[in-house]
Order: structure tokens, then sequence, then C-alpha cells
């Protein structure tokens, strides 16, 4: 998870609880993977696109769209 590991990483500037709260509920949702799917499957195949290419700007997400994806219960738990 190289890349995940840099993005979270920045995102919550060395915070290493968080970090691992975060790798830990990936893990929980059923791996990266897992996650990438259910977000495709959510609707937000588009939108995942942006944010996984170097072409295109990241398009942004509510928190409504990765309820609908996720779950409430996952979101929550995140």
């Amino acid at each position: 998870m190289g890349l995940f590991d840099e993005v979270v990483g920045a995102f919550l500037k060395g915070d290493a609880g968080k970090y691992q709260a975060i790798l830990s509920w990936v893990e929980e949702q059923g791996g990266i993977q897992v996650l990438l799917e259910k977000l495709q499957s959510g609707g937000l195949g588009a939108i995942l696109s942006t944010w996984l290419s170097n072409q295109q700007g990241n398009q942004s997400v509510s928190g409504e769209q990765l309820e609908s994806a996720l779950g409430t219960n996952a979101v929550s738990d995140l």
C-alpha cells in the first residue's frame, strides 16, 4: 500500500494514531481493493478514476455519496 500510505500520511501530517485507525478501517472493509470496488459499484467510478489518474484534476465527493456507496455503518465507523 505504498501510495495509500503516502497519501494518508501526508493528509494526517504524521499523526500515527489517526493513520493507524484509517488503515484498520480499510482492512475492516476488506482491504483497499474491496473498498475501491465498493466505491465503483456505488456509482463513484468516474470520480474514483480522477483520483487514480495523473491526467485529470481530482473531483470531490460528498459525504452523502460516500455513505450511499459504502453504507452508513462503514462511514460512521470511520
